[in-house]
């Protein structure tokens, strides 16, 4: 009981703090959980390997955020999406909805293979170009991204169904048939939300023209780069094609996304910057960005591995079920419906399955519900707040490329995506799958 009670301590008190921005999140995601494990008599050594551990899990992220935003930031710093901006920006004209719906219509699309880097990667520095031109706050590119992606992470090769059929030895494909009308509600309540967020950006213009002047790195006034300028017919080429065969060897799998991008950024920096000095300028003006969203994904590496390997984790999920008053067994699935997604904002995806599911699954059948209604209820509270989670890396990815500090995400995502996904339960409850 007083680890679980510690551990939500923590989650707490990260949460507040991030929330109101009064330290780094690196701070946080390190010093709170030490504090707490030093509390509970570890020493120095165990919290080390504990950290140790946990920032394994997240160092391939790592690697990949060091090289993948500054390609993505020369390529527009260079003007290769200059001309897919203006198109898209005169094909929208001046409609704030179209391109809130091309956004949630790329990302589904993009999203097909249920990788959420390959989907930040793919979407964010495309349309990130066109919200600013238009004076679109990149919160709502974010935000639209984080639930279309969820939506798609339904199918029966995404990681969260594939885990849920693994832990409950369930066939993936039922599990995905009984989530079909659920998964079909959520891409039209998606594009309602496209819809809103649209009409709903206009009153927003200038909160975003600020955010933009103050969030865009600047170039120092000795600093000369192809910005601007038209590039040669056979860079323009080159650089395309340097994209495409990077997001095509995302998409085949077979070569680790970080080294694709390390390659790629070694490319695009030789490309296009003749000389040293013109190369370690943008890749200083893209540091900023890097830096933080690196240190941030290995902090949080290191909470996760104090978390678990303190068991804290584990006991956090025997309270959960400890909620559930006695008695009121019949409406089992109704507490655990609306608990699915604020639970697994603080829950990783591999703690959230292969630690809750068993205990939840185990219960429900034996208070009479099958297995197949508690792996429905999970995915369905995981997948509307993945992507808006601190423990999720790819959530990293998508801030990092777009910009936006932790918190602003947080604040902004948080109290759309809960009651979403209270609503994709009601409908699941209306239809009779959970």
């Amino acid at each position: 009981m007083l680890l679980g009670i510690l551990g939500f301590l923590v989650l707490v008190g990260i949460m507040v703090i991030l929330f109101h921005g009064r330290v780094s999140p690196a701070v946080a995601f390190v010093g709170i959980p030490i504090i707490v494990a030093l509390f509970l008599g570890f020493n120095p050594i165990e919290i080390g390997r504990f950290i140790q551990q946990g920032v394994g899990t997240t160092t391939g992220t790592a690697i990949l955020f060091i090289f993948s935003i500054p390609f993505f930031f020369i390529m527009n710093d260079v003007g290769v999406f200059n001309p897919i901006i203006n198109g898209m920006v005169k094909a929208a004209q001046g409609s704030h909805v179209r391109v809130t719906i091309f956004t949630v219509l790329l990302t589904m699309v993009a999203h097909l293979d249920g990788a959420g880097a390959s989907t930040a990667l793919i979407c964010i520095p495309a349309l990130l170009p066109i919200y600013k031109k238009l004076n679109m706050r990149p919160h709502v590119l974010l935000f639209l991204v984080a639930m279309s992606a969820g939506v798609m992470n339904i199918t029966p090769w995404g990681g969260p169904t594939l885990r849920a059929a693994a832990i409950l030895a369930l066939d993936v494909n039922y599990i995905w048939r009984q989530l079909i009308p659920v998964q079909a509600f959520a891409i039209l309540l998606s594009l309602a939300l496209a819809v809103f967020f649209g009409l709903r950006e206009k009153k927003y213009e200038q909160v975003a023209i600020d955010w933009y002047a103050k969030n865009t790195p600047t170039k120092k006034a000795d600093e000369k780069t192809e910005e601007g300028k038209s590039l040669p017919t056979w860079k323009m080429a080159a650089n395309i094609a340097l994209i495409l065969i990077a997001l095509g060897a995302l998409v085949w799998g077979q070569i680790a996304a970080f080294v694709v991008f390390m390659i790629a950024t070694t490319i695009a920096l030789f490309l296009n910057y003749p000389n040293l000095k013109e190369q370690n300028g943008v890749l200083d003006r893209s540091a900023k960005g890097v830096l933080t969203v690196v240190t941030v994904l290995l902090a949080s590496g290191a909470l996760i591995g104090i978390l678990e390997q303190t068991r804290m984790l584990y006991e956090m999920g025997e309270m959960i079920l400890g909620i559930i008053p006695p008695g009121a067994g019949q409406f089992y699935n109704v507490f655990i419906g609306f608990l699915a997604a604020p639970v697994a904002v603080v829950f990783g995806t591999d703690s959230y399955f292969f630690g809750l599911l068993p205990l939840i699954a185990a219960v429900g059948e034996a208070l009479g519900f099958a297995p197949v209604t508690s792996a429905n209820l999970l995915l369905i509270g995981h997948n509307s707040t993945v992507f808006v989670s601190p423990f999720t890396p790819a959530m990293f990815l998508m801030i990092g490329l777009a910009g936006v500090e932790l918190r602003e995400h947080l604040r902004f995502c948080l109290p759309w995506a809960i009651p979403i996904s209270w609503l994709y339960v009601v409908f699941g409850f209306a239809i009779g799958i959970i």
